[in-house]
């Protein structure tokens, strides 16, 4: 009779253990598919499940989000606390008891890429990877999950934001398409604007922002350097004709 009674309960406990463990699609934004199981954990008045839900970005480069600034007193911008930093909510509509409308966010990773103007810092995706999140829910006894998705945010690739140029989008090393000539760039903030210095044999060489991509060389208003955000590269022209190219390595 014991040994019945033992094998009965743990036939119970497998049996709640695998109830719901098929692995359901919710949605795929533009490569970026989000999938969840349902897992029972025990039975009572209230039933408890176990919501995991995995993330994963097919695509073959970071899927970004536009996160909405504020201004801090020291004049730097960070995202906005009272903006929703998930990209998607996944919800069980049929929740109950304290915090039933939690759900499960998925969420990115923050990263120093500004749009312009400082309006929204990026969070990303990175291609390939798989995020997983979970949640433990109430279900009034006998019910099964009622599971939705919502998004906050449209995922895109960097190419589709207007970036702002700043240190994380340019700073390092370029060659140039003239020639063979290395040599090192980094940004600079002075009074509230944006400045390219352009080492070259120890001497320094400014540019100053006339447009979100567009930069003048000081001193001398006939040489130009427009950013190629999707090759991440500068385009160089002076009046007398010389075009060149300026590829990071």
């Amino acid at each position: 009779m014991r040994r019945k009674i033992i094998t009965t309960a743990l036939t119970l406990f497998i049996f709640i253990n695998s109830f719901g463990q098929d692995e359901k699609i919710l949605s795929n934004q533009n490569g970026f598919e989000i999938t969840y199981k349902a897992q029972k954990l025990s039975e009572g008045n209230k039933d408890k499940w176990l919501i995991t839900v995995t993330a994963i970005n097919k695509t073959d480069q970071q899927l970004y989000y536009a996160l909405p600034t504020m201004k801090q007193t020291n004049g730097s911008y960070s995202i906005n606390s009272f903006a929703n930093q998930f990209s998607s909510k996944v919800t069980v509509r049929n929740a109950v008891g304290f915090l039933a409308s939690d759900g499960v966010k998925v969420k990115g990773e923050p990263t120093k890429y500004f749009t312009e103007n400082k309006g929204s810092i990026l969070a990303q995706y990175d291609p390939g990877r798989i995020y997983n999140y979970e949640n433990t829910i109430k279900l009034k006894h006998g019910d099964t999950p009622i599971v939705t998705v919502s998004h906050n945010y449209t995922l895109k690739k960097l190419s589709e934001f207007n970036i702002e140029v700043s240190a994380t989008l340019v700073d390092g090393d370029y060659k140039t398409s003239c020639g063979s000539n290395t040599f090192s760039i980094s940004t600079k903030e002075e009074n509230n604007k944006t400045f390219i210095l352009q080492s070259v044999n120890g001497k320094q060489i400014k540019w100053k922002q006339t447009s979100p991509t567009m930069f003048v060389k000081e001193n001398d208003t006939n040489s130009t350097l427009s950013y190629n955000k999707e090759k991440k590269t500068f385009s160089y022209s002076s009046s007398d004709g010389i075009n060149c190219e300026w590829i990071k390595l």
